[in-house]
């Protein structure tokens, strides 16, 4: 049965005096007094929430200190900026894929057209949301156009830049040839149905993040589809988890295509060894930090004739490279041995073995450079899906010409 809402407000002095009644230990109360006052004693609950051996009667646990609090929530804080960095660079990159494939597909103002839209009704509310964020925007470009150009909205490649990625993820959910869905996603070597369903569970993910929400040990109600393919996210995810475990994955694996040379992967790592959190809080399975999307990468690349390709592999460093360079390049890393294919592209193993073999089917007839960096991330997933390790040491690519 409902009852009145009788509490009233405390000071900062007495809510420091209720959490040591409640048995947390306080060993600066000035200390604890300053972040009562900045961060709200309601906001700092939820962090102290695990630590309560009863809840009705919000009795802590012995030895739970405000400091072991205060770090925790220091820590998510510090977490929900990460993601952010990660998500602001999936968002360009997919923004700009949509405005590609649309204008080139479709024309400059394709995104106007509704019979491109899955549901007439879902156009309408995503074309009036975009609308109003263009008359809003004080952007240059935005204000070019309108002294420019009799069209109401700009073309896709300006109306995208003012796009939040909500807005992104509904415009590419409700696009209808299947065609421009699936050459959005092959960027991504994705599923056009996963690309969807990760945007929709990123855009909530972000929105946590950029409200100051817990985000540490939250469970999502909008949940990612995991993937069957590229082989090398087989055993990455922890199925049927509502927990934060699956989107670090998913940002992970961005990262390492549209990001080749980040560090977002070791300033993860670094945050968790910083705070020594409860990581099963967040999902994560035993043994995460064998698992090869965690793991360091070293590959490097190098190819005239495929330069569009071996910036999208994951942790790639561009090399232009003749085949006069080889026998130097080689000697000096202590490879060994070589394959051609068709007299073009070249791939040396280390004397190891771990990449020895390895032949890319790389195409020099093929013009389609994303239907070859699909094809090149794919083998080389499924070669390091392979390894015991599963981390790919060293790749060479290089024009035989």
């Amino acid at each position: 049965m409902k009852r009145p809402f009788q509490k009233g407000a405390t000071t900062y002095e007495q809510q420091v005096a209720l959490l040591q009644q409640r048995g947390m230990i306080v060993d600066d109360v000035n200390q604890a007094r300053f972040y009562l006052q900045h961060v709200n004693y309601y906001r700092l609950g939820a962090y102290w929430l695990p630590f309560e051996a009863d809840h009705a009667a919000h009795r802590f646990e012995p030895d739970t200190g405000f400091a072991e609090v205060l770090g925790l929530y220091t820590f998510d804080r510090e977490l929900r900026l990460l993601l952010l960095d990660a998500i602001e660079r999936l968002e360009v990159s997919v923004r700009s894929q949509w405005a590609y494939q649309i204008a080139h597909r479709h024309g400059a103002h394709g995104h106007l057209d509704p019979s491109l839209a899955l549901r007439p009704e879902h156009w309408r509310r995503n074309l009036s949301s975009l609308t109003e964020e263009v008359d809003r925007s004080h952007e240059t470009f935005i204000r070019h156009f309108r002294n420019q150009y009799v069209e109401r909205l700009p073309p896709v490649w300006a109306a995208c830049e003012v796009m939040s990625l909500g807005q992104l993820s509904r415009w590419y959910a409700n696009l209808k040839p299947m065609q421009t869905r699936r050459a959005i996603a092959e960027v991504y070597a994705l599923d056009q149905r996963v690309l969807e369903s990760w945007l929709h569970h990123l855009t909530h993910v972000r929105n946590f993040c950029a409200h100051h929400s817990r985000l540490w040990n939250r469970e999502f109600t909008i949940t990612p589809v995991l993937p069957r393919k590229p082989a090398s996210l087989e055993g990455q995810f922890v199925l049927d988890s509502r927990k934060l475990y699956n989107s670090l994955v998913i940002l992970l694996y961005f990262m390492d295509l549209i990001a080749p040379r980040h560090h977002w992967r070791g300033r993860v790592k670094t945050l968790l060894a910083k705070y020594d959190v409860d990581v099963s809080q967040m999902g994560f399975p035993r043994g995460w930090n064998r698992l090869h999307i965690w793991r360091d990468r070293d590959v490097i690349g190098g190819a005239s004739g495929a330069a569009d390709v071996c910036e999208r592999l994951p942790d790639s460093r561009v090399r232009r490279l003749s085949l006069k360079h080889v026998q130097a390049y080689a000697e000096a890393r202590g490879w060994q041995g070589g394959q051609t294919f068709r007299d073009r592209f070249l791939i040396f193993g280390r004397g190891d073995g771990s990449l020895d073999q390895l032949l890319v089917p790389m195409n020099p007839e093929v013009s389609d450079f994303s239907e070859m960096m699909r094809r090149v991330v794919q083998q080389l997933a499924e070669h390091e899906a392979r390894r015991p390790e599963g981390v790919l040491d060293d790749l060479l690519l290089v024009d035989g010409e």
